[in-house]
């Protein structure tokens, strides 16, 4: 099994996580424990030109991903897989969002429910391919519920604005995605298992 961290920012185009520099990501990564971790911008997707320098500090057997937090009008949702940014602006609906990201082969994850959208999954539009069950704190046992009940796939993410946050979350998988279009295959199949770090 292997470790990514599905949920991160980097003060590229993250302004509220400036100290985390998108350079330090190959160490960031490694002290983490991961194997792969994926960024996760504000309504902004890295370039692949971003996605390359970033992983020129990267090992045999640890990857990069680029992927996107989109803010719909309800709630926020990670993205992965998609090509490029077309299409997307803030304050879209989640199910435009989900047509969009199906669309391209992408995956879509309700993203922290734990600070604003415990309890209203009803909210949840049909489509959408998991949870962040487990963040950076919050109410894990009735997330995990809500999502069981609805039967979303759970993943983890840190939802990280600093260095030393990246990995408190991540989702196991069976092995080291090649590209986007990989991840997000496995996360739509419900291939993960959401983890907290020193938690099994």
């Amino acid at each position: 099994m292997v470790s990514i961290d599905l949920h991160v920012h980097t003060r590229l185009h993250s302004p509220c996580a400036e100290t985390l520099d998108p350079e330090r990501l190959p160490a960031v990564l490694r002290d983490a424990g991961l194997q792969g971790l994926v960024v996760t911008e504000h309504d902004a997707l890295w370039t692949e030109a971003e996605l390359a320098r970033a992983m020129g500090g990267l090992r045999r057997g640890e990857r990069i991903y680029r992927g996107i937090e989109v803010t719909t009008r309800d709630g926020h949702y990670v993205v992965i897989g998609l090509p490029d940014a077309a299409g997307l602006s803030a304050g879209m609906s989640p199910d435009a969002l989900v047509a969009l990201a199906h669309r391209a082969g992408a995956a879509v994850i309700l993203a922290h429910p734990h600070r604003d959208r415990v309890g209203a999954f009803e909210a949840v539009p049909a489509g959408v391919d998991a949870v962040e069950v487990f963040a950076a704190g919050g109410d894990d046992a009735r997330v995990l519920a809500l999502a069981r009940a609805r039967g979303l796939a759970g993943v983890a993410g840190s939802d990280a604005h600093a260095a030393e946050v990246v990995g408190a979350a991540f989702t196991a998988f069976p092995r080291l995605p090649g590209d986007e279009r990989e991840l997000a295959r496995l996360v739509a199949a419900g291939a993960g298992l959401a983890r907290r770090r020193g938690a099994w």
